[in-house]
């Protein structure tokens, strides 16, 4: 895993994947990555919003209550919503706020979108 972990640079999980992958809760898991190599650990925490973790920070960020129909594909919304952002070179706050609105509006929609 140190090999991969070093060339990455972005790493989407949510609470029980953080869990699963190191057998520690979201914040040591998510230090455990990071000192293997991961440069940004963003985890995705339902209604709880989510939190990136990196060398130098913390940065978390709330969302909007909603009544969701349907969680299909919230979560790629989510990585696809803060990469765009990143890849403008946006701050991690922005990327995160835009990420979790992208999710927001995939939860107002009942299934999947092609």
């Amino acid at each position: 895993m140190k090999k991969s972990a070093k060339k990455t640079e972005l790493l989407f999980l949510n609470e029980k994947e953080v869990n699963i992958l190191t057998g520690e809760k979201t914040y040591e898991g998510s230090q455990l990555l990071l000192e293997e190599g991961v440069s940004n650990v963003i985890v995705t925490r339902g209604k709880e919003g989510a939190i990136i973790y990196s060398r130098d920070n913390t940065i978390s960020a709330s969302t909007k209550k909603v009544k969701a129909l349907d969680t299909t594909g919230a979560g790629d919304a989510f990585a696809a919503g803060f990469v765009f952002k990143w890849l403008k070179g946006e701050k991690e706050e922005k990327c995160l706020e835009f990420a979790n609105q992208s999710a927001f509006r995939c939860l107002n929609i009942l299934g999947g979108i092609n």
